[in-house]
C-alpha cells in the first residue's frame, strides 16, 4: 500500500543495511497511524465528544501519509474521516409531566430545561379545583353547568419541560 516502504525495502534505493534494521525518520507519534494503517487496516480516528475532531492531527498524519505514498489513507484523510462520527440530536417540549419517564442510551448527553408559567384558561362552570388547574379536563357533569353561568377565563399555572439528547455515532465499517 506504499510506495515508499515498497521501494525503501526492495534494495532498489540502497542495499539493505548489515543489521536489517531500517532508520525511518517521522515523528513517532504520527507513524504509530503510518503503521497500524499498514498493518491491520485501520484509519485513525481522532475525536472527542466535546472537542470535535482534531484536524490539526488528521492534518498532520494527512502530511505523512504523502510522505511514505499512502494513497487510499490519504484520500480518506482527505474527504471520508467525517462520515465515520454523526450526531444525532433530538427533543421533548411537553407539558404533560404526570407520567414522565424515559430510557436513554449510557453515552446520551441530555440537557433538561424546566419552565413555570400561567396561561388563561376557560373556568370550569362547576368550580372543581382539579378541572381548574388544568390536572383533569372538565366532563359531562360540569358541561350541565354550562350556559348557566358565565363562561370565565382565569390564569392557570403550568409547566413545561424541554429535553434535547445528544447522541455521538460511530460507524467503524468506514474506517
Amino acid at each position: 500500500e506504499s510506495a515508499y516502504f515498497t521501494s525503501l525495502l526492495s534494495g532498489k534505493w540502497q542495499p539493505p543495511p548489515p543489521d536489517g534494521k531500517y532508520f525511518i525518520d517521522s515523528d513517532p507519534d504520527l507513524f504509530e497511524h503510518m503503521l497500524r494503517y499498514l498493518r491491520r487496516g485501520i484509519s485513525p480516528l481522532f475525536y472527542d465528544r466535546n472537542t470535535g475532531h482534531d484536524y490539526n492531527k488528521y492534518l498532520a498524519v494527512l502530511e505523512e501519509a504523502r510522505y511514505f505514498m499512502i494513497p487510499v489513507l490519504e484520500s480518506w484523510l482527505e474527504k471520508e474521516y467525517e462520515d465515520v462520527v454523526t450526531i444525532k440530536v433530538e427533543g421533548l417540549d411537553t407539558t404533560e409531566l404526570n407520567d414522565y419517564s424515559e430510557t436513554l442510551r449510557g453515552d446520551a448527553d441530555v440537557t433538561h430545561e424546566i419552565h413555570f408559567g400561567t396561561r388563561e384558561r376557560d373556568a370550569c362552570p362547576a368550580r372543581i379545583d382539579s378541572h381548574m388547574d388544568g390536572r383533569r379536563p372538565c366532563n359531562a357533569h360540569c358541561l350541565i353547568y354550562r350556559g348557566r353561568v358565565p363562561v370565565e377565563v382565569h390564569k392557570a399555572p403550568y409547566v413545561r419541560l424541554v429535553r434535547i439528547s445528544r447522541h455521538v455515532q460511530f460507524d467503524m465499517t468506514k474506517c
